[in-house]
């Protein structure tokens, strides 16, 4: 697949506003998949795991296993990208602190915005 194809793709991914707010979810801190759907609130766990799929399938989010308890699986953002992905898309959208190309920039302030208007 061309990488133009490939780009297109996980900008589509991000495209849904559903994803995005559970991006928002697990900025903070991981959540396990009831988490997520409690605080979605109207979706159905089926659907909610459609939308994880898709965040997966494009490296957006990871699960790993709840070190507290093996049984659930935690829900996290993959890695430094994609906050950073987020924080500019909010910098360019509504401004605010840019990271100036700093993966390690303080973007809190940034996604708080992303996180309080779910």
């Amino acid at each position: 697949m061309p990488l133009s194809s490939q780009v297109a793709d996980f900008f589509a991914t991000l495209g849904d506003h559903t994803r995005i707010k559970i991006l928002g979810m697990v900025y903070a801190y991981p959540l396990t998949v009831n988490e997520i759907s409690e605080r979605l609130g109207d979706m159905s766990l089926p659907a909610l795991s459609y939308q994880l799929r898709k965040l997966e399938e494009q490296h957006l989010i990871k699960f790993e296993k709840d070190p507290k308890d093996g049984r659930r699986k935690l829900v996290y953002l993959a890695d430094k990208h994609v906050t950073h992905i987020l924080n500019d898309a909010i910098v360019h959208l509504k401004g605010g602190k840019e990271c100036e190309g700093n993966l390690e920039c303080d973007d809190t302030d940034n996604l708080k915005l992303l996180m309080v208007t779910q």
